[in-house]
């Protein structure tokens, strides 16, 4: 019957009979529960059409042969799941939750690939975080906004942070007034400025969150402390030239038009 309504309004609006399936969720995958409301909501019309139309056929359809207390069980389910269909308001919440699920399910398909880079990570994070503040509905903005906080405060913060900036399609743009990151604290997050003097031990406890001395800390690197520094002050010269667009970044405003077009082709 709910088939035949499909059929019907299709055809009306198409010219065509389309019949859609109906999911269901998997309760283990968001990505699931995305589709399966996506395809109830694109139904919709369908359903209310036949519960308006046909309600009693649908509850004898239901209902069956069935006798006594089974009868009233069924005819009382059919009953309610009529009503749910006729009620504006869970079409509207349904709505709702969609527009909810979809950026974690976004975040979800982006993240799950073996090509994902860190600064994706970030900014799926952060488009999750913009979406949920601003949700109308307080509990959620708030149970969902300490969720992402918390998964933020456990993450390598500098890496993601340094991946995002040195993007050079993003670099900090997309960080607003609060953040505070002007060209030094982007620095520091590279390579924190240390004394001349101090041992390898010293350097490394006081630059336990910079992202290049982290890398270079291995067995292998015999560097002096003298030879490090001389290599942080190269790597941080080319960061801030980086940042500042001069010397040989100074023509990519103007080439990366040209150059998104030329990647975008591999």
């Amino acid at each position: 019957m709910f088939d035949a309504a499909q059929s019907q309004i299709s055809l009306d609006h198409m010219g065509q009979s389309v019949v859609l399936a109906y999911l269901s969720a998997n309760l283990t995958q968001w990505t699931t529960h995305c589709i399966a409301f996506i395809r109830l909501l694109r139904v919709r019309d369908a359903l209310q059409l036949e519960v308006i139309q046909h309600r009693s056929g649908i509850i004898k359809g239901q209902v069956g042969a069935a006798t006594s207390s089974e009868k009233q069980r069924l005819t009382q389910d059919v009953e309610a799941h009529c009503n749910l269909i006729a009620d504006h308001s869970f079409w509207d919440s349904l709505e709702h939750v969609v527009g909810d699920i979809k950026p974690i399910c976004y975040r979800t398909n982006i993240n799950q690939k073996d090509s994902t880079r860190a600064d994706q990570v970030l900014l799926t994070l952060a488009g999750m975080y913009i979406h949920f503040s601003d949700h109308p509905i307080s509990d959620v903005a708030n149970g969902m906004t300490k969720h992402l906080e918390k998964r933020w405060k456990d993450c390598d913060q500098p890496l993601f942070l340094l991946a995002l900036i040195l993007n050079p399609f993003e670099g900090l743009s997309c960080f607003g007034e609060k953040a505070g990151m002007n060209h030094f604290k982007c620095n520091n997050l590279l390579i924190a400025v240390c004394d001349l003097h101090s041992t390898l031990h010293e350097l490394h406890s006081q630059s336990i969150s910079q992202m290049y001395r982290r890398m270079q800390d291995q067995p292998s690197n015999q560097d002096t402390p003298d030879v490090q520094l001389q290599k942080e002050q190269a790597i941080s010269t080319a960061f801030m030239r980086y940042l500042t667009s001069v010397g040989p970044f100074a023509s990519w405003k103007d080439e990366q038009a040209e150059w998104e077009i030329l990647m975008a082709s591999y």
